[in-house]
């Protein structure tokens, strides 16, 4: 059920990724559930792009942008960031997402990434080991539980 959600909400989308100057990537708990792993629920989608690509991004759904949202641990993370309403899934959109970690910002970046398909669609998320190294990194409970998720599933 929440599978068909993101694909839906993906083939939706798709028109807008499509006009992206740099790669894009989804991450978080849809990337989980797109590699495979059983994941409870889904509140959002987040995608990781440039800050080129989030400015594109906001003009192109500024019609669904919520502009009330304020995004939690602006402490932890920052970046171009925007949460749109598409129906049952919100997509996040972090432009050059950084993290502070060890008193500095360090850039979140996928250094190992799939393709999946929908069909005609193609989009990219970090391997399962990409996605565990991005939770740690993170750190926070939330993001130390589905690491965790994933070394169960990888053992």
């Amino acid at each position: 059920m929440i599978k068909q959600k993101i694909a839906q909400l993906i083939r939706q989308i798709n028109p807008s990724l499509e006009q992206l100057k740099d790669d894009h990537c989804i991450i978080g708990s849809a990337a989980m559930m797109l590699s495979g792993l059983n994941v409870e629920t889904i509140n959002d989608m987040d995608l990781l792009v440039s800050h080129v690509d989030a400015d594109k991004l906001k003009l192109l759904w500024s019609g669904k942008r919520r502009q009330d949202y304020i995004p939690e641990n602006t402490r932890l993370f920052r970046s171009n960031f925007g949460r749109f309403d598409f129906g049952e899934i919100d997509v996040e959109v972090m432009g050059k997402l950084e993290v502070f970690k060890d008193d500095r910002w360090l850039p979140v970046t996928v250094m190992q990434a799939i393709e999946i398909s929908f069909g005609e669609i193609k989009l990219k998320i970090p391997t399962l080991e990409e996605q565990h190294r991005i939770f740690l990194l993170f750190g926070r409970p939330k993001d130390i539980y589905k690491a965790k998720i994933i070394e169960d599933f990888l053992a």
